[in-house]
């Protein structure tokens, strides 16, 4: 499987347009990630003055934010199916809450919220866009996941924004089902510098709470991907350049599609990278991510150990079918976000 070019904004969001909003920020004004061995860059300067939101009135409310983070678009995604939103809550109070929530670990912005499984809101469509919540249905086919979908779409969304800023929230309970999505939101944490947050409903209660009714119990729920409250340094090293080169990427389901028995890495990236050339004029650098259910099954044919470096970069041991479609396509976006010029 070959990979297309990146759009600016998936198909299915186009409709989404946020209303505007008095503290909505400019893109252009996405702060550069302050790193501690960043010496050569010149960091921003934050004024010292506490930030002036006009509906800031309670003590919860943080009259003393911490310095922002990320002054862009802010993207929340809900998983309605773990956790849903009782009819008798105030939806314009529940946005408020949590934004006021994400101000105090320093991501200020528009909110807009994302909801995704169980059942949508029964509530006028005012109220929903008074809110800023758009109900997101299933994807075509039904073969992922609500996480699934939703670890998708924050990589649809980072690639089409990309390289501006953008926060990303997840409402989820920790389950495993939501180990895949953790393993992309780190990718947009380490990688492009995205501050990535998870609110864990259940956090510190037994779950007969509702812990979106003040500002105090959002913030005390919520946590970077990996744990804590402050934004953890990214040293340069482990930061991802653009590619300002052509490049090939090749995603390949091994388990449907087995490996030619016998064949050497060496020989089937030599292979493939011929008949991408003389069919399409393919060139530049090729990389092969291959997909399989499990290390010890034969039924995909693993190549050979070659003499040099093999060819296929990664061997990915994602599981059953739906798990290896979910992964080899948060991967393609990945790999896109990077590789905006000359791609294949």
């Amino acid at each position: 499987m070959t990979i297309t070019p990146r759009s600016k904004i998936p198909p299915r969001m186009k409709n989404i347009s946020p209303r505007s909003s008095p503290d909505d920020e400019d893109l252009s004004k996405v702060e550069e990630d302050l790193s501690e061995d960043d010496e050569e860059e010149d960091l921003p300067k934050f004024e010292e003055e506490p930030f002036d939101f006009g509906y800031i009135s309670e003590p919860e409310d943080y009259s003393m934010f911490e310095s922002p983070i990320c002054r862009g678009q802010t993207r929340l995604f809900w998983n309605l199916e773990q956790y849903p939103i009782s009819e008798s809550a105030n939806l314009v109070s529940i946005h408020r809450n949590i934004k006021l929530a994400l101000h105090r670990v320093g991501v200020h912005g528009f909110l807009e919220i994302l909801a995704y499984g169980g059942v949508k809101p029964n509530r006028d469509e005012r109220d929903l866009y008074e809110a800023c919540i758009h109900y997101m249905p299933p994807y075509k086919g039904g073969q992922l996941s609500i996480a699934g979908q939703i670890s998708l779409d924050i990589v649809r969304f980072a690639q089409g924004l990309y390289p501006l800023r953008t926060a990303f929230v997840v409402i989820s309970k920790h389950i495993p089902e939501i180990e895949e999505t953790k393993r992309v939101l780190r990718c947009l944490q380490t990688r492009y510098q995205h501050p990535v947050l998870i609110v864990d409903p259940t956090a510190h209660d037994d779950g007969s709470f509702f812990p979106f009714e003040s500002a105090d119990s959002v913030y005390a729920r919520t946590q970077f991907v990996d744990g804590g409250q402050s934004r953890p340094r990214i040293p340069r090293s482990q930061r991802w350049r653009e590619v300002e080169e052509a490049a090939t990427g090749v995603f390949w389901d091994a388990k449907d599609c087995p490996f030619p028995a016998g064949w050497s890495a060496d020989t089937i990236y030599t292979k493939i990278r011929s008949a991408f050339t003389e069919a399409y004029c393919v060139s530049g650098n090729m990389s092969i991510s291959s997909y399989a259910d499990e290390m010890n099954n034969e039924s995909w044919n693993k190549p050979p150990e070659s003499e040099s470096e093999s060819r296929i970069n990664h061997l990915i041991l994602a599981g059953d079918k739906p798990a290896r479609l979910e992964r080899m396509f948060n991967d393609m976006l990945l790999w896109l976000i990077h590789k905006f010029l000359m791609i294949n």
